[in-house]
């Protein structure tokens, strides 16, 4: 495997691990839906204060 294909490769790993891929330590979701909503609640709480 070479340098393109191994990064095409890594790149599509990295999107199944975190967008579609459930974690049972996150409560059975997604570690991309968990970034957001966090990222969510911080913009929020700069909006407040």
């Amino acid at each position: 495997m070479g340098g393109p294909e191994l990064k095409r490769s890594l790149k599509e790993y990295f999107i199944f691990y975190n967008e579609v891929r459930p974690h049972q330590s996150l409560g059975c979701k997604t570690a991309g839906k968990i970034y957001r909503e966090v990222l969510d609640i911080k913009r929020r709480y700069v909006k407040t204060n």
